[in-house]
């Protein structure tokens, strides 16, 4: 004889497994912000075009102000309380502009098309510590 009778209880969605990792994912997301947010203001940012360094800018003195690099007016630069921003680019997808404002130590903005990469450092930066 067949069982004939059919399940009535609700699908489960999620397993235990399931709301342990994505209780696990949560945790590391907040964590990732928490960390960012207690990144530390950066204090230098370096413009390099064509893998050279073009200008070295104190962010922590310098003046609001829209500028290009000499040679190089297909791409301006913004620097406004103490961030800066690759403010227009001629590149196609103008991702480099979309990344707005950067202020933290460690972070970048990068214009592939034209070679620029904007890199942000902060005092006693370090590399690596060998002992």
């Amino acid at each position: 004889m067949r069982n004939t009778m059919q399940d009535t209880s609700s699908p489960k969605f999620f397993k235990k497994s399931d709301i342990i990792i994505i209780l696990l994912i949560l945790l590391a997301a907040i964590g990732f912000l928490l960390w960012q947010r207690a990144m530390p203001a950066a204090t230098t940012a370096t413009i390099s075009i064509d893998s050279s360094v073009r200008r070295t800018i104190d962010l922590s003195t310098a003046k609001d102000e829209v500028f290009r690099i000499d040679g190089y007016d297909n791409i301006a630069f913004e620097i406004k309380d103490g961030a800066i921003r690759i403010l227009e680019s001629d590149c196609h997808d103008r991702i480099c502009v979309r990344v707005g404002f950067i202020s933290k130590k460690g972070q970048s903005a990068v214009c592939l098309p034209n070679r620029t990469v904007v890199e942000l450092s902060g005092d006693g930066d370090i590399d690596v510590v060998i002992s």
